[in-house]
């Protein structure tokens, strides 16, 4: 079944013919861009031409503790050379000299002198108990650390920082530090404490903007809610690329976004969405969107860009030949070939995504299904052959009848099919049942509040005044005092007079000569009346009295006298 949803020529799609890798690199900084070197190197289609990459910009990073890990890992040689792959890439160049041994020694050894350095001046600023200088030394040590790839020691530090902070864009900055440190750290949860506090502390727009995006990536890789991130990735306002190029791209979070809205909306919803939100749409999801200067690492303060995104005169978009934007208008005109077209390109590029990786067969599969339910929806009775003839990725009846009995076993579809005429009939009666089904749901739900309403609108229709002010429950205490109450009245009426507090029928008048309708009367003393409140609506009161919080019932009397309560005024 898991075949029926992916598309049919995945395979053919060569990701460097479509995407030009070293462009696309740049969008990134810091260790954003090399975790995202190191994620491709593992995808085989183009593992030699990632790999070069990954050797030129490891050898222009300070990150010695990411070149020792993927040694003791046996992803590289200590030339530089991949452990695996069929073609085995040296970067000594054939001569003896090993360029990683002498790089590595260099950067150790300046890493080093420059930590002593900075510890002594932490000490210093310790001494002198100034707590801007203290702060300051905590936040070189963090960035420190994180050139040198010990991000657990840079989240110390900056964590240290914390406590010396005495301006809410200290507080911001540190927030956001943490933030990226625990992304890189895949410590979603500390991530999701941090980001938090970012967007309660800062009054900053573009900290905010990053505050959301940062949220949008986390409800997708920690909670699975795709529906969420989406509406969180909608809410970012427009942003250069340089300010979020440590967390992700500006072409990225438009991406993102079409892919998460496809799975997870309907196409009213879609429409909706998008026609309401027009500066997204034409800022994220346009072919080539403002194109910021080329990025600096925000840790080291250096300057990076290759001559092609020099020259070129800003950020790449790497997703600009899947014309996005158009592929979204199509689909709200009810048009869906572009999309079909695309989806080969769309899920070989979502496999080399470095936080969407796992998710790419199920959100395909959500897509194709919300597609298909959608193709469906105006027709009562349709072919399977026109069903087939309409999506490429169905290359048979059966797996027409396979994607069919799945919709319809799920309930996400309402119908039956005919296997001898091959055509698929919705079900009316199915639909009535939904609704029936769903109205009854509800009454369930408030079953509480309708037998209240049941009960008021009982006795209104005798005359009782239901007294709306007080709304007290009705204890076992006053129950007992309630029923005391109502023989006195009875007995009072029995000998022909009236007791304040009794509940009057309309009928009896002011002076009143009969026995009061109360709780405690007995039904054969009103049989003879012929509006008398009947036995169902007397069973009835028991009950709410006994199962919920009452409210006490008058009764006016209508000639003309004060009105009667059902009991003393504080009941």
């Amino acid at each position: 079944m898991e075949s029926i949803y992916l598309p049919k020529s995945n395979n053919s799609i060569n990701i460097p013919s479509i995407i030009d890798l070293e462009k696309y690199l740049f969008n990134y900084q810091g260790n954003t861009r090399l975790n995202r070197l190191l994620h491709w190197i593992h995808q085989e289609q183009f593992l030699n031409e990632t790999h070069n990459l990954f050797v030129i910009e490891l050898l222009r990073s300070s990150n010695t503790t990411l070149f020792r890990k993927l040694i003791d890992d046996k992803i590289l040689h200590t030339d530089g050379s991949l452990v695996k792959g069929s073609e085995q890439t040296s970067t000594s160049g054939g001569s003896n000299n090993n360029p990683f041994e002498e790089w590595f020694s260099s950067t150790e050894k300046t890493l080093q002198t420059t930590l002593n350095i900075l510890e002594n001046e932490l000490l210093t600023a310790k001494s002198t108990t100034v707590k801007e200088s203290i702060r300051i030394a905590y936040c070189e040590l963090g960035n420190l650390y994180y050139k040198w790839g010990k991000l657990d020691d840079s989240f110390k530090s900056f964590l240290r920082s914390r406590d010396y902070c005495s301006m809410p864009k200290h507080h911001n900055d540190i927030a956001y530090h943490l933030v990226l440190l625990s992304f890189d750290m895949k410590q979603y949860y500390n991530a999701n404490n941090f980001v938090n506090k970012l967007i309660d502390l800062s009054i900053d727009p573009n900290m905010l903007t990053k505050g959301k995006i940062i949220q949008g990536l986390l409800l997708l890789l920690n909670e699975n809610n795709y529906y969420a991130s989406a509406l969180k990735f909608l809410e970012i306002n427009e942003i250069s690329n340089d300010e979020i190029s440590s967390i992700t791209s500006i072409y990225d979070i438009g991406f993102y976004t079409f892919i998460l809205c496809l799975a997870t909306m309907n196409y009213s919803e879609l429409k909706h969405t998008f026609m309401s939100n027009k500066s997204f749409l034409n800022y994220y999801l346009a072919p080539s969107a403002s194109p910021p200067t080329p990025v600096s690492d925000e840790h080291t303060g250096s300057a990076t860009a290759s001559a092609s995104t020099a020259n070129s005169g800003g950020a790449y978009n790497p997703y600009g030949s899947l014309k996005l934007k158009q592929i979204l208008i199509d689909i709200m005109n009810n048009s869906f070939e572009s999309l079909f077209q695309s989806l080969p390109t769309i899920y070989s590029i979502l496999t080399m995504d470095i936080y969407f990786k796992h998710h790419t067969s199920y959100l395909m599969k959500l897509i194709i299904e919300k597609v298909f339910l959608q193709f469906l929806s105006p027709y009562q009775t349709i072919s399977l052959q026109k069903i087939q003839d309409y999506f490429p990725q169905l290359t048979s009846i059966k797996q027409v009848k396979e994607l069919l009995i799945t919709l319809i076993s799920s309930g996400k579809l309402l119908g039956k099919i005919d296997s001898t005429n091959n055509v698929l009939k919705k079900n009316v009666v199915h639909l009535e049942k939904k609704v029936i089904d769903t109205t009854h749901t509800f009454m369930k739900k408030n079953s509480v509040i309708l037998s209240r309403g049941l009960l008021r609108t009982s006795l209104q229709r005798y005359g009782f005044l239901i007294d709306t002010d007080v709304d007290q429950p009705m204890n076992a205490g006053k129950m007992k005092r309630l029923q005391d109450l109502h023989e006195h009245k009875h007995r009072m009426g029995k000998r022909g007079g009236g007791s304040r507090g009794g509940v009057r029928h309309r009928s009896e008048g002011a002076a009143g000569g009969g026995a009061p309708v109360g709780y405690g009367d007995d039904v054969d003393d009103m049989s003879d009346r012929e509006d008398s409140v009947d036995e169902e609506t007397l069973m009835m009161i028991a009950q709410a009295e006994a199962q919920y919080p009452s409210q006490p019932y008058r009764q006016s009397s209508r000639g003309g006298g004060d009105d009667y309560y059902s009991g003393d005024d504080d009941i």
